[in-house]
């Protein structure tokens, strides 16, 4: 049978049809595969512009520990050699910042991090190390003076506001540790150094066992201008030479406050002036913890106010305890003025001399048992020239030489029995001395006041009483 050309035509199309359906089942076409992903940023710093000498990095402006993939540079920084040399893994530095000798050198360092913000750190080391081990934050405007940061948040932690810690040394080594605990810094609103003012208030709080070095933490929540200064320390702080100096001072106007917790303010003039309110016009207040201020000079003139503001201390018991501690404190020129201070305190010399005293208002001294005891330990404490005064001075008090003469110079001031013991102790008029008490040489002399049993026992003792 033959076939036209056609139905050959036809027939061959319907043969290849059904060879192409077998070979799709058999093998089926796959979609193409997709694209590689487009490549990934390469890894590395990024750094602004014109910074780190304005070349290529790392280089004898800027180096990193590792790859510097977490490394964040701003515009303007880091341009004096070596000024952030040997950062950690984790910084980040804002701009016009670090532009100091070896101003961030280490910072971030050693397993730590660091972030550092705008127009800050500016300074000859001034934030060298921090956050070295630990972890540092720093805010706008801060730390622009020499060691201003040194080492803040080295093994610890420390949180720095903006415009904070200006001055020399201002936050040296805050929160740095060596016990391993955690310490913050928290700065807020203006703070001036010596030479400079600032308007506005003043805040710090700082956590335990911190601002152990020298000047430490000095002038932190300092409010130089016409605001509230007002510091809270936490416990085991403020232990070197100078530490806390002026913090929570109001200088110019305004209320000065302090908190400080125990175990604080026990290096030489650790805490002076603390929570005064000094050439000021406002209220001085410091609160202070239980062993605390033992340092040369510690706390000296806390809470005070030299104007017409009253002026009040509250310091805890065995506090005070070396020599001219807590003198001044509460003491309120023109003002009333406040001091309590606990038991076992004040027993070196001159301490707590003019505390709770004032010249032309009422004053106000509460001193607990076994206190006073060192020379002239407690003169005037609690003395007005020319109003109310009142002391209340514990058990076995005020057995140095000379100590307790002019306390609380009013009919009211008590002091407790075994007290008055010292040579020339408690010569003040109209003050009550308690039982066992004026067993020394002129002790209580020219005191018209109640005098307990068991006194006068050695010659010229009590005299014009």
């Amino acid at each position: 049978m033959k076939f036209s050309i056609l139905q050959k035509l036809t027939a061959l199309l319907l043969f290849a049809g059904t060879l192409w359906a077998s070979a799709a089942a058999a093998y089926p076409v796959h979609p193409p595969k997709p694209l590689p992903p487009p490549l990934q940023p390469p890894t590395g710093p990024q750094i602004g512009t014109n910074s780190c000498g304005d070349d290529v990095v790392p280089n004898d402006y800027c180096s990193w520990e590792g790859d510097g993939t977490d490394i964040f540079i701003g515009d303007n920084s880091c341009n004096l050699p070596g000024s952030c040399t040997d950062l950690g893994e984790q910084v980040s530095i804002g701009n016009d910042s670090c532009n100091g000798l070896n101003a961030c050198t280490g910072a971030g360092a050693d397993g730590g991090t660091a972030a550092i913000g705008d127009n800050s750190c500016n300074g000859e080391e001034s934030c060298q190390r921090a956050g070295q081990w630990g972890s540092a934050t720093i805010g706008d405007r801060s730390c622009n003076g020499i060691q201003d940061c040194y080492e803040v948040g080295q093994r610890g932690e420390v949180l720095i506001g903006d415009d904070a810690c200006y001055g020399e040394g201002a936050c040296y080594q805050a929160g740095y540790l060596r016990t391993g605990a955690t310490a913050a810094i928290a700065a807020v609103g203006a703070r001036s150094a010596a030479a400079a003012v600032s308007t506005g208030s003043a805040k710090a709080i700082i956590g335990d066992r911190s601002c152990n070095g020298n000047y430490a933490c000095e002038n932190a929540g300092f409010s130089g201008g016409d605001g509230t200064a007002s510091v809270t320390i936490g416990a085991g702080s403020c232990n070197e030479e100078e530490a806390c100096g002026e913090a929570g001072k109001a200088a110019d106007a305004g209320t000065g406050n302090a908190t400080i917790g125990a175990n604080a303010c026990n290096g030489y003039w650790a805490c002076e002036f603390t929570g005064s309110s000094y050439n000021s016009d406002g209220t001085g207040n410091a609160t202070i913890g239980a062993k605390a201020c033992n340092g040369y000079e510690a706390c000296y003139e806390a809470g005070e106010t030299d104007t017409s503001d009253p002026a009040n201390a509250t310091i805890g018991a065995e506090s005070c305890n070396n020599y001219q501690a807590c003198y001044y404190a509460g003491y309120g020129e023109s003002a009333q003025a406040d001091a309590s201070i606990g038991v076992g305190s004040c027993n070196n010399y001159q301490a707590c001399n003019y505390a709770g005293y004032s010249d032309s208002d009422t004053a106000n001294a509460s001193i607990g048992a076994n206190a006073c005891n060192g020379y002239y330990a407690c003169d005037y404490a609690g003395y007005s020239s020319s109003a109310q005064a009142d002391a209340s001075i514990g058990t076995d008090a005020c057995n140095g030489y000379d100590a307790c003469n002019g306390a609380g110079n009013d009919d009211t001031a008590t002091i407790g029995d075994q007290s008055c013991s010292g040579s020339e102790t408690c010569n003040t008029p109209d003050v009550a001395v308690g039982m066992g008490s004026c067993n020394n040489f002129q002790a209580c002399n020219g005191n018209s006041g109640p005098i307990g049993n068991n006194l006068c026992n050695n010659p010229q003792e009590c005299n014009d009483t």
